[in-house]
C-alpha cells in the first residue's frame, strides 16, 4: 500500500484509519485513543488503531522520553494481555537494539500509524516503496510541499501524484 503524504492532519487520520482497517488481520487488537487523558495538539492527536505483530508505528514523543525517540519507527513484535513488545527500526527498517515492552496506554499515547503522514512531518525522511502525494489540489498546497513530497522517494517510479 505504501505511504500517503497529506496536507492536513484530519486527512492523515482518515487515510490511516482506512488503510489500517484494510490491512488488519482478523486477530488484530484494537487500541483505543485515550481521549481526555492526554494533552496533544490536533497535529499529534492519537487515534484508534488495530495492531498486530509486524505492524510498523512511529513515535510521537517529547525529547525527554527515555524509551522512544520522536519520529523513529518501531515494529510491534508481540501483543500480550497487558503489554506490547516493540523494537526500534533503523533507516532501512531493520531491527536495531534490544526489544522492549510498553503498556497499552503508552502505545496508545506515544505511537502512531504510518500509512499516512503530513508533508511537514515527512521532512528529512526517505520513504521507500510506493509514495502517494495527496491533497495536491488544496489551496494550501504549494511548490514547497511538492518538492518536499517528491524529495522523500529515492526512486521517482514509486511516486503517485493525486
Amino acid at each position: 500500500m505504501g505511504t500517503t503524504l497529506c496536507v492536513t492532519h484530519s486527512h492523515r487520520v482518515h487515510i490511516n484509519a482506512k488503510v489500517n482497517r484494510q490491512l488488519a488481520p482478523t486477530d488484530a487488537v484494537l487500541f483505543k485513543e485515550l481521549e481526555g487523558k492526554l494533552e496533544h495538539s490536533n497535529a499529534n492527536k492519537p487515534q484508534d488503531m488495530l495492531l498486530w505483530p509486524g505492524i510498523v508505528l512511529m513515535a510521537i514523543v517529547s525529547s525527554s522520553d527515555k524509551q522512544l525517540k520522536n519520529g523513529i519507527r518501531y515494529k510491534v513484535l508481540e501483543i500480550e494481555e497487558q503489554e506490547v513488545s516493540v523494537t526500534r527500526l533503523d533507516k532501512d527498517d531493520e531491527p536495531e537494539g534490544e526489544a522492549f515492552r510498553m503498556t497499552y496506554a503508552e502505545v496508545a499515547q506515544k505511537l502512531r500509524l504510518t500509512h499516512a503522514i503530513t508533508y511537514h512531518n515527512s521532512q528529512a525522511r526517505t520513504i521507500r516503496g510506493p509514495l502517494r502525494l495527496s491533497q495536491t489540489s488544496r489551496k494550501s498546497f504549494n511548490r514547497r510541499l511538492l518538492i518536499t513530497g517528491l524529495g522523500r522517494a529515492p526512486e521517482g517510479k514509486d511516486v503517485q501524484v493525486e
